[in-house]
């Protein structure tokens, strides 16, 4: 009786937790979703105005991040590992078969160029968003692998 209780209890708090994962999974999404469609609005516009700029700047970064969060998210779901680094999380997802090798890359890429954006280490350049707005496609294919992965 005490065991069944106790194995009830067990599963409760697990399935708790898988859809409190899976609720953080759709955020991120749509966040992701969000960021990149407000980039894409944005991109439209005069580059050469630094609100403009700015803005885009700041979506793509969001973007980026949502899409950090999400790998996150999944490795812990997956119980795939524990990455020490961003670009970590999508070198265990590559290796457990969530992602192609070339989505890896370009997300780690990605990484790199958020951090310019993050810690200012230098100025970003129009040809560096230009090539997030490129490498964007990647998170688009970060969700949909991860989609798969979940069914």
């Amino acid at each position: 009786m005490i065991q069944n209780i106790f194995i009830e209890e067990w599963e409760r708090r697990f399935w708790l937790k898988v859809i409190k994962m899976t609720r953080r999974i759709e955020f991120e999404i749509s966040r992701i979703n969000r960021h990149l469609e407000s980039a894409r609005n944005i991109s439209k516009q005069n580059m050469s105005d630094a609100i403009i700029f700015g803005a885009l700047s700041m979506e793509l970064f969001q973007a980026i991040n949502a899409a950090i969060d999400l790998g996150e998210e999944v490795v812990t779901l997956k119980h795939l590992g524990y990455p020490s680094k961003y670009t970590e999380t999508f070198d265990i997802l590559l290796s457990k078969g969530v992602i192609k090798k070339d989505c890896a890359n370009a997300l780690k890429r990605l990484v790199y160029l958020r951090n310019l954006i993050s810690h200012e280490y230098h100025q970003i350049t129009d040809k560096e968003l230009k090539e997030i707005m490129k490498l964007s496609k990647f998170i688009e294919e970060l969700i949909e692998s991860i989609k798969k992965s979940l069914k």
